[in-house]
């Protein structure tokens, strides 16, 4: 973080301004050191350049761990391909320049998104659970329009009506409550401002024919380091069988359902290598989340509209539901 970066911050219990204390800086930006409440007397340190807010043992940790070792898997800028700009405007509907707005990304893992936020001119505070903000540092943290944090979203340390934007992709459904957790962003957004999401789809037939949710109750609780490596083998075993499956029109379809595999191909134009690793990413992150709580587009509209937003358009294609709208006023249960 840099100094200037303080203003984006507030004491997670009671949103009091923080103070810091630096204690090692480099080109400008704060290294190691120690954010502060007066009012609370809590302490937060700053590692590794970045404001820490969570406590270790958090339920995330397995998205760190995957995020490490895929860093670079989904970013646009290495496999050379819009796949996530894309994604992103989609699901937001917002123009590519927002040069001189404060946007907040949740749940930032290696940061896909992250980087296309940022070719927007916004300043972007982005931020995750897991040390998966480490891994977006290493490829981000030279921008200076970017501020990376490590907090948990059910305690999040940014001030309340603060923020011209905000997004979540993928990220609700993996919370204990995406309800409560949607609320929880949606009071940062100002009056005026915007906010955008997507979440797993909700449906019966998907609860009951997806493989995914038979094996969840074990591949859950399992150490990641071991279903990691059981996943891998996994994919690794059935890549070429399932390949013949793919080249029908709903092959990809029966193989992630059926054999639980991610199957991109025919879907994005990556080569064969790419395809695999994006297949074994998606399996662990399909496998190892603590929390699955898909919903519906017609819940999404609901919290929107709960929330004082206006504007509101949710919808839902193939296994995603795609929600935004506008803060018109800061009232409702989100205040």
């Amino acid at each position: 973080m840099r100094k200037e970066h303080l203003q984006y911050l507030a004491c997670p219990d009671c949103k009091a301004e923080l103070s810091l204390a630096i204690e090692e800086e480099q080109e400008g930006r704060v290294k190691t050191g120690e954010l502060s409440c007066a009012a609370c007397k809590l302490r937060f340190p700053v590692i590794g350049f970045i404001p820490r807010f969570v406590k270790e043992g958090h339920y995330a940790d397995s998205f760190g761990f995957q995020w490490f070792r895929h860093a670079k898997t989904q970013l646009d800028s290495v496999i050379g391909l819009p796949i996530s700009k894309q994604r992103f405007f989609k699901v937001t509907r917002w123009g590519e320049d927002l040069t001189g707005e404060v946007i907040l990304e949740v749940g930032c893992g290696a940061g896909r998104f992250t980087e296309v936020i940022a070719a927007t001119g916004a300043m972007v505070v982005s931020f995750d659970a897991s040390r998966g903000v480490e891994v977006n540092y290493e490829s981000n943290g030279w921008r200076d329009n970017l501020m990376l944090v490590q907090a948990e979203l059910e305690r999040m340390p940014f001030p309340p009506a603060f923020f011209d934007r905000a997004v979540s992709l993928g990220v609700l459904q993996h919370t204990a409550d995406p309800h409560r957790s949607f609320l929880a962003i949606a009071f940062l957004v100002k009056k005026g401002g915007s906010f955008a999401v997507d979440v797993y789809k909700k449906s019966l037939a998907r609860r009951l024919l997806s493989a995914k949710y038979w094996v969840r109750p074990l591949t859950a609780r399992m150490n990641p380091t071991v279903l990691y490596t059981l996943t891998r083998a996994w994919v690794s075993f059935w890549w070429q069988p399932t390949s013949i499956i793919a080249r029908f029109p709903q092959g990809r379809r029966i193989n992630r359902f059926l054999f639980f595999i991610a199957d991109y191909r025919g879907y994005l134009p990556l080569p064969a290598a790419q395809l695999k690793e994006w297949a074994v990413l998606d399996n662990f992150d399909m496998l190892s989340p603590r929390y699955d709580n898909p919903t519906t587009a017609f819940e999404v509209r609901g919290w929107f509209e709960e929330a004082g937003f206006q504007d509101v358009d949710a919808d839902d294609e193939d296994n995603i539901v795609e929600g935004r709208g506008v803060r018109s006023a800061l009232s409702g249960k989100a205040r």
